[in-house]
């Protein structure tokens, strides 16, 4: 590990000394901004479908149970349910 440290400063000042420009070179492309990262995006398009999922659930039982009390007040009878 030591032998590849040694090896990449090596080059890099090599490469430093043939290219004068090559300090603006990297901050150009290297510039750090405020993009978020990849795994960033990741965990927060997780957690939004996560986040989706529980209420469709919560949705879906409250609609159940809404369905559940309509057939109790009515006695079962579908006569008497107004679908608007």
């Amino acid at each position: 590990m030591d032998v590849l440290e040694t090896i990449g400063k090596k080059t890099f000042e090599v490469i430093k000394e043939h290219d004068p420009g090559l300090s603006r070179t990297r901050e150009f492309l290297f510039e750090k901004t405020d993009k978020p990262s990849l795994s960033q995006l990741l965990r927060e398009a997780q957690k939004e479908e996560e986040d989706k999922e529980e209420r469709k659930k919560e949705e879906d039982e409250a609609r159940l149970t809404n369905f559940k009390a309509l057939f109790e007040e009515n006695q079962g009878s579908v006569l008497k349910f107004n679908f608007d």
